[in-house]
């Protein structure tokens, strides 16, 4: 009997004691063999009786839990809406749309609102630099791979000296630690 009232108390808290009380009889009622000896018992829950402090605590617990959860979804919701507003604000097209949807009524200043769109868009998109020399050189010198850093070193400081210019091979030393 012990047994079965302890599997389903352990799927409650203390907080839910009428829906335990519920669920604990409906686990007592049928007749069951009793290990050892030939009886068979069922039975009825007629109470629960909780501690009131432990109750209060489990009650704060509880509640700090669901905050959290209400708090991380809040905080997932609002990573979701910033990154929306972060592609629509770098395609003018789908931001137009979405603005439309809301809007159907003043489609004369879709064309404004697609303008105004354009220019968030130049302004907020990343400049692309072109490739230069000197950036893949540094990509090169900060690789992870010390093969290949130590052997464009070694390239570049016998290239400095060919042409003559000992002081650029100390200085790429001295930068590279070598």
């Amino acid at each position: 009997m012990t047994l079965r009232a302890e599997k389903v108390s352990k799927q409650r808290s203390l907080t839910q004691s009428e829906r335990l009380q519920g669920e604990l009889n409906a686990a007592l009622f049928s007749w069951m063999p009793i290990p050892g000896v030939l009886v068979r018992a069922r039975g009825h829950c007629t109470s629960i009786r909780t501690d009131v402090q432990m109750l209060t605590v489990v009650e704060a617990r509880e509640e700090a839990n669901r905050r959290r959860a209400a708090l991380s979804w809040h905080v997932e919701q609002r990573l979701r809406e910033e990154e929306r507003a972060r592609s629509l604000l770098l395609d003018p097209l789908s931001a137009t749309a979405s603005w439309f949807i809301n809007n159907q009524d003043s489609p004369e200043q879709a064309v404004v609102i697609t303008q105004h769109f354009q220019q968030l868009r130049d302004i907020l998109s990343p400049k692309e630099e072109p490739e230069s020399p000197e950036t893949l050189v540094d990509q090169l010198l900060t690789t992870a791979d010390d093969a290949v850093r130590e052997r464009l070193v070694l390239l570049l400081g016998n290239a400095f000296s060919s042409f003559g210019r000992e002081d650029l091979k100390v200085r790429l030393s001295s930068l590279t630690g070598g």
